[in-house]
């Protein structure tokens, strides 16, 4: 799961993005680990969380996230206080 999930953050499109926003809405604790996400993939997953009520946790250890990154994961938890790290 965690490889269609980076695979369709990749894609800019809005089916693929229509796409990745239904599997993150049947999902709980999201697990993004040692997945070498980018910060542009971060943030578009960061704005389809906004409004996400089903993912309680992201685990975003050990990737090469920068401040830009940073800012888009702070942006994100706080817009949704359901969300943690």
């Amino acid at each position: 799961m965690k490889t269609k999930i980076i695979d369709l953050l990749s894609k800019k499109d809005s089916f693929h993005q229509n796409k990745l926003e239904k599997k993150l809405s049947k999902i709980h604790d999201l697990d993004l680990s040692n997945s070498k996400i980018s910060n542009a993939a971060l943030k578009t997953l960061t704005l389809l969380l906004i409004n996400n009520t089903t993912i309680n946790t992201i685990d975003l250890r050990n990737n090469d996230i920068n401040d830009f990154g940073t800012h888009s994961i702070l942006k994100l938890l706080a817009s949704n206080a359901s969300i943690t790290l």
